[in-house]
C-alpha cells in the first residue's frame, strides 16, 4: 500500500509530529509505502529527519484552508489579499503534485491535521480515499476558523481519525462509520512504572501561549507561592518555546514586579523531556481546550503525578483512568484558586500519590502505547481499502 501523506508546519519537538513520526515507523513495518509532502516553512524544522530515513520527501509551499486573522488593523486591510493567496498557493501546489504523482500509484491520501485542504484535493483528483487526522478543534484552541464554515469542513471529510472523543462530539460525528477516535502512540508499552524520587519543581511543556493555559498557571504559582512563603516553594520550568511574545513579557513584568522571577524557569524548546518529567514533582496541564495533551501521557508512563484542568482532551484522559480502574489518575481542577490548592497539594504529598501513579501507568500502557496506536490506524486502513475495492466490484 503506498500512501501520501500531507503534513503540517510544525517543529520536530511537536506532539503533532512526534505521534506521526511513531505512526509512520510502525506502518512502514507493516508494509506501508510512505510518499511524503511537507510544507515549505520556517517552522518547519523535521525534512532532514525524514531523508535521512530514505523516504520520498516533496517539500512545496502551501497555506491552511482556514479564513486569515484579522485581530489587528494590519491584518484586516490585508484580509482580502492574504485569503486570495492561499487559494492561489494551494492550487499551485495541488497541481505540481498531481504532476509528480499521478503515476506513482497513490493508494490513500492521509493528512496530518485537520486544517489542510491540500490532501483531500488531491485525493479527489487520484480517484483514491482521503482520511484527515484531526489533532485540533481549530477555532476554540488556536482562533482557527475553518473555510468556508466548520460545517461544510464537516461534510466533505471522506474518513477521519480524531484523537479524542471529545474532538469527534464537537465535529458533531460520533458514530459515523467513516469516522474514528484513535489515541495518539506516546511511548511502547513497558512492562514496570518507572522508579523515581520525589521530584523538586513543578513542570509545564509546551509552547508559552494563551492557547496552553501558561497565564493561569503563573497566576496560580504565584499564589501558590504567597501561601508558602517565597522561598519554599518550589520553582516552575517552563519547557517550550515562546509563541505570544507580548504575553511572555506581561508575565516576565508580573513574576519581577513580586520578585518570583528568579523562581519560574522559562528554559526553551527542549529534547530532554522525558528527563525533565522525572525530576519533576508533578506536570501541570492548564490548557483552556487541548485536543489530547501528548505531554500528560507521557509524564504518566515516567510515573510523574500530573495536574490537569478538567476540560477538552485532559478531562477525556482523566475521564478514562476513573473508567478503567475506578479512580482518579490525576489531580483534576476547574478554577484557578483550585490549581492553587493542587500544587499545595503536590508539593506536600498527599496520600493517595503512589496508588495515583500506579494507576495512570497501567492507563497510558492500555490506551495510548505506540503498538496500540499503530494497529488502530492500520486496521482502519484496512477497513478502507476492503470497502473501496467491494465499492468497485459492485
Amino acid at each position: 500500500m503506498k500512501v501520501l501523506y500531507i503534513l503540517n508546519p510544525t517543529h520536530r519537538l511537536s506532539g503533532s509530529f512526534k505521534s506521526f513520526l511513531v505512526m509512520l515507523r510502525g506502518l512502514m513495518e507493516r508494509g506501508v509505502e510512505p510518499v511524503l509532502v511537507v510544507p515549505k516553512d520556517k517552522e518547519q524544522d523535521y525534512e532532514q529527519e525524514l531523508r535521512e530515513m530514505g523516504l520520498p520527501v516533496l517539500t512545496l509551499l502551501y497555506k491552511f484552508h482556514a479564513w486569515p486573522h484579522s485581530r489587528t488593523w494590519k491584518q484586516r486591510l490585508l484580509f482580502v489579499p492574504r485569503l486570495l493567496a492561499r487559494f492561489y498557493v494551494n492550487r499551485r501546489t495541488e497541481r505540481v503534485i498531481m504532476r509528480q504523482l499521478r503515476s506513482t500509484g497513490i493508494d490513500m491520501v492521509h493528512t496530518n491535521v485537520g486544517v489542510i485542504d491540500l490532501g483531500r484535493r488531491v485525493a479527489r483528483r487520484l480517484g483514491v480515499p482521503h482520511i484527515q487526522h484531526v489533532r485540533e478543534y481549530g477555532d476554540i484552541d488556536f482562533g482557527i476558523r475553518h473555510f468556508p464554515t466548520k460545517r461544510v469542513f464537516v461534510r466533505r471529510l471522506q474518513y477521519s481519525i480524531f484523537i479524542t472523543r471529545d474532538l469527534q462530539r464537537y465535529f458533531g460525528l460520533e458514530g459515523d462509520s467513516r469516522s474514528r477516535v484513535i489515541y495518539n502512540g506516546v511511548h511502547p508499552r513497558m512492562d514496570e512504572l518507572p522508579v523515581r524520587k520525589k521530584g523538586v519543581y513543578f513542570l509545564f511543556v509546551g509552547p508559552v501561549s494563551r492557547a496552553k493555559g501558561i497565564d493561569q498557571l503563573i497566576s496560580a504559582f504565584c499564589r501558590y507561592s504567597a501561601k508558602v512563603s517565597g522561598a519554599h516553594a518550589l520553582p516552575l520550568y517552563v519547557a517550550g518555546e515562546v509563541l505570544d511574545k507580548s504575553l511572555y513579557r506581561q508575565l516576565e513584568q508580573k513574576l519581577s514586579a513580586i520578585g518570583l522571577r528568579e523562581r519560574v524557569v522559562f528554559m526553551g524548546l527542549r529534547s530532554d523531556v522525558e528527563t525533565l518529567m522525572r525530576g519533576a514533582r508533578a506536570l501541570v496541564v492548564p490548557s483552556p481546550s487541548e485536543g489530547f495533551g501528548r505531554c500528560m501521557p507521557e509524564a504518566m508512563f515516567n510515573g510523574t503525578p500530573v495536574i490537569g484542568r478538567n476540560t477538552g482532551g485532559t478531562r477525556e484522559q482523566m475521564d478514562n483512568g476513573v473508567r478503567l480502574t475506578g479512580r482518579e489518575i490525576a489531580l483534576r481542577y476547574t478554577t484557578t484558586e483550585e490549581l492553587v490548592q493542587c500544587l499545595v497539594q503536590a508539593a506536600q504529598g498527599f496520600g493517595a500519590e503512589e496508588e495515583m501513579r500506579k494507576s495512570a501507568f497501567e492507563v497510558v500502557n492500555m490506551l495510548y502505547s505506540d503498538e496500540a496506536y499503530v494497529d488502530k490506524v492500520f486496521r482502519f486502513y484496512e477497513d478502507i481499502t476492503r470497502e473501496n475495492q467491494e465499492r468497485r466490484t459492485r
